[in-house]
C-alpha cells in the first residue's frame, strides 16, 4: 500500500543514516533523504513544518513540549464559467434556479478547483440583438448570484441573431480571462452554460443558434445547453447542437447541475496530496515519553544517532495548518536540536521531500532538590532520677519504593478486534463511480477488503451497520464470516444520512453481551453527504461517549459535499479521518486502517 510505501522509505531513509555517536547529531539534511527513495518526479505539491519546543534551555530533570505544525498547498486548476441567459423566455423560472443551483455548485467546488464566474444577457425587449456583458469573470461568486435572475415573462426574444452575438461576446470574455494569467500557468478549462429556446414559427432562428454554437466550440469552450421551454419544437434545435448529452430542460430539474459537476470532475486534475509522513528526530541527548504524543506516531526507531518518531496520514487536507506535541525527557546534558521531514506523495504518483525547520535547544544543570530545614534543638532538660525503663514499641515498617523496569511491547497486528462497520446506505450512495459501478457497491467491496485483513480463528470480531433516515443493526459482533457477507449482500438504500443513529446502535452493540473484553473496540464509519434529518453535532456528543469508553473510532468521508469538521470530531484524532471524492479509493482506505488500528491501553501496565 501507498502508505506503508511511504513509511517504509522514510524509515529506511533515516535507518541508512546512522553514524557514529558524536554531539551535536547529524543533520536530517546531511543524511541520505528519504525522497531518494520515493519516484524521480517531483510532486508541485509542496508543505511547511515549523517545530517549536517549550523551553530552549532545560534541566536534566525536565521535561520538554515539542510542537510541531504542518500546512500543505496543492496548485488548483483554474476554471472559467459563463452564464448566457436570454431576457425573455417561457420558462425563465426554471432558468433563474437552475441557474443559481449550477453557481452553488461551483461554490461548493472552490475549495479545489480556481473557479471564475460571469453572466451574458441577450436579447432584450427594447433591443432584441442587444447583448450585454452584465458580470465579468471573478472568483467573488456571491457578485454573481444576483445576475441570474432575469424576469419571468412567457414570451421568446425572437431575435435571429442575438444568440450568435451572445457567442461572440462570451468568447470575448473567455479571451480577456486567458490574457490576465501568468505566462507559465496552465490554460484554464472553459464552459459556457447557454440558455436558449427556438420560436417556431421562425426559421431564421434555428442557423444562428447553430452558428453561435460552433463560435464557442472553435474557442475551445465545453458547451451545456439549456432549453428553457416546454412548448412543442422550441428546444430540438438547442437539442441538437448539444454534443456528449451536455443538455438540460425544465423536465429534469437536476441535470444541469449534475452535468456540470461531471465537467468540473473532468476539470480537477490537478494533483492532491495522497500520502504524508512526518518525522522527527530526537538527538540523543533526549528520549520519547511514551504515551505524550497528541497523535500516536506509527513508527519509533531508536538508534545510535538518536530516537527518530513517523507519524503517516491518508488524503490529508491540513487547512488549516495541523499541529502534533509530544514531551521528550533529557538524559544527559548537552546541546542539540530536534530537527525533522516531511515526505509526500501526490494522486499522480510523484513525491516531495520537504526538510522541516529545526528546533536548538540546550540541556544544562541538574536538578537539586532544597535541604529540608531542621528543627530548632529543645534545651536539654533538668538531670533527674530516670524512671524504670520500659520497652520500646516495635517500630512501624516504612514503605520501600524499588525501580520497576518494564519491557513492554505491543505489535497492532496482533490485537484482537471487536470492529463495527457503518455504511452510509443513503439514496446518493447509488451514484456511479468513475469505474461506472455504484457508490455502494465500491463501498461494499471495500469493506470486504478490510474483513479480508481480520483474523476471525484467533479471535477478531465485525458486525455491519446500515444507516440512512434510521440506523439497522444487519449483523451483530460475530467472527461468522459468512453471515458478515450475507449482511453485506442484504443492504438497501433510503433517503437521509442519519449518522447519530448509526453511532448510537454502534456503540450499543459494543457495550452489548456479544462483545469480547479483551479485544479492541472499534468503529469505521463511512458516509458521502451531511448528517439528516438530525444535525451532526448530535453524532459528535454520541460518538465523545464511546470514545470516553475506550472505543476507537475512524471516520470516511466520501465525495465533496461532507460535515467534514464534524467527521474529524467523531473520529479519535485527525489522523483517523480519511478522505477521498472517489469511491474507487476506499478498498486502498479500509486496507490501510485494518493494519494502523493502534494498540489497546490495555497492553501497557497501569492502563497507560
Amino acid at each position: 500500500m501507498r502508505t506503508m510505501r511511504l513509511l517504509f522509505a522514510l524509515a529506511f531513509g533515516v535507518l541508512l543514516s546512522v553514524t557514529v555517536l558524536s554531539p551535536p547529531p547529524p543533520s536530517i539534511a546531511s543524511r541520505q533523504s528519504p525522497a531518494q527513495l520515493m519516484p524521480v518526479v517531483e510532486s508541485p505539491c509542496t508543505g511547511v513544518a515549523s517545530t517549536t519546543v517549550s523551553n530552549d534551555t532545560i534541566a536534566r530533570c525536565e521535561l520538554v513540549t515539542v510542537a510541531t505544525e504542518v500546512e500543505l498547498a496543492c496548485p488548483r486548476r483554474r476554471v472559467h464559467v459563463v452564464f448566457v441567459q436570454p431576457a425573455l423566455v417561457p420558462e425563465a423560472k426554471w432558468m433563474n434556479e437552475t441557474s443559481v443551483r449550477a453557481l452553488m455548485k461551483l461554490a461548493s467546488r472552490s475549495d479545489a478547483l480556481d473557479i471564475r464566474a460571469g453572466v451574458v444577457h441577450y436579447g432584450a425587449s427594447g433591443d432584441p440583438e442587444a447583448v450585454k456583458r452584465v458580470v465579468d469573470l471573478t472568483a467573488d461568486l456571491t457578485a454573481v448570484s444576483p445576475w441570474l435572475s432575469v424576469p419571468i415573462r412567457s414570451a421568446y426574444h425572437g431575435a435571429s441573431r442575438a444568440a450568435e452575438n451572445a457567442a461572440l461576446e462570451t468568447v470575448d470574455m473567455l479571451r480577456e480571462g486567458r490574457s490576465a494569467l501568468g505566462q507559465n500557468t496552465p490554460p484554464p478549462v472553459e464552459i459556457v452554460i447557454f440558455f436558449i429556446a427556438i420560436k417556431p414559427i421562425d426559421p431564421n432562428i434555428p442557423p444562428m443558434v447553430t452558428s453561435a454554437a460552433a463560435i464557442l466550440r472553435r474557442a475551445g469552450a465545453t458547451l451545456i445547453v439549456g432549453c428553457p421551454s416546454l412548448l412543442p419544437g422550441a428546444c430540438d434545435t438547442p437539442r441538437e447542437i448539444a454534443e456528449r448529452g451536455l443538455y438540460a430542460e425544465p423536465r429534469d430539474p437536476d441535470r444541469l447541475p449534475l452535468l456540470l459537476s461531471g465537467e468540473l470532475d473532468r476539470a480537477d486534475t490537478a494533483p492532491r496530496v495522497s500520502e504524508l509522513s512526518l518525522i522527527q528526530s530526537l538527538p540523543p541527548i533526549l528520549e520519547y515519553v511514551p504515551a505524550s504524543a497528541s497523535e500516536p506516531p506509527v513508527s519509533i526507531q531508536r538508534t545510535i544517532t538518536g530516537t527518530n518518531l513517523v507519524w503517516a496520514w491518508s488524503a490529508p487536507t491540513f487547512s488549516p495548518p495541523y499541529t502534533v506535541t509530544f514531551d521528550a525527557r533529557p538524559i544527559i546534558e548537552g546541546t542539540g536540536a530536534i530537527e525533522g521531514a516531511l515526505a509526500l506523495i501526490d494522486t499522480d504518483g510523484n513525491g516531495r521531500h520537504l526538510p522541516a525547520a529545526g528546533a536548538p535547544f540546550t540541556v544544562s544543570g541538574v536538578c537539586v532538590t532544597p535541604a529540608p530545614t531542621l528543627p530548632t534543638p529543645t534545651p536539654a532538660p533538668t538531670n533527674t532520677t530516670p524512671p524504670t525503663a520500659t520497652a520500646a514499641p516495635t517500630r512501624a515498617p516504612s514503605p520501600i519504593h524499588l525501580p520497576v523496569v518494564l519491557r513492554e511491547s505491543c505489535s497492532p497486528g496482533t490485537q484482537r478486534l471487536d470492529a463495527i462497520l457503518l455504511i452510509d446506505t443513503s439514496s446518493s450512495m447509488s451514484d456511479p463511480t468513475t469505474s461506472g459501478r455504484t457508490k455502494l457497491r465500491a463501498a461494499v467491496e471495500a469493506v470486504r477488503v478490510f474483513l479480508d485483513q481480520l483474523h476471525f480463528d484467533l479471535g477478531d470480531q465485525a458486525a455491519i451497520i446500515a444507516f440512512n433516515r434510521e440506523a439497522q443493526l444487519l449483523q451483530g459482533l460475530t467472527p461468522d464470516r459468512a453471515a458478515l457477507d450475507r449482511a453485506l449482500d442484504a443492504i438497501q438504500v433510503a433517503e437521509q444520512t442519519c449518522i447519530v443513529c448509526g453511532v448510537s446502535v454502534a456503540d450499543e452493540e459494543l457495550a452489548s453481551p456479544h462483545r469480547d473484553a479483551d479485544n479492541v473496540p472499534v468503529m469505521i464509519l463511512l458516509t458521502d453527504g451531511k448528517s439528516n434529518p438530525r444535525p451532526a453535532s448530535e453524532a459528535v456528543d454520541r460518538a465523545r461517549v464511546a470514545k470516553d469508553r475506550g472505543v476507537i473510532i475512524f471516520t470516511i468521508g466520501l465525495g465533496e459535499e461532507l460535515d467534514e469538521a464534524a467527521l474529524i470530531e467523531i473520529a479519535s484524532g485527525r489522523g483517523y479521518f480519511y478522505r477521498t471524492p472517489d469511491a474507487e479509493d476506499l478498498a486502498r482506505i479500509y486496507a490501510s486502517i485494518a493494519v494502523t488500528i493502534p494498540c489497546s491501553t490495555s497492553a501497557y501496565w497501569g492502563g497507560r
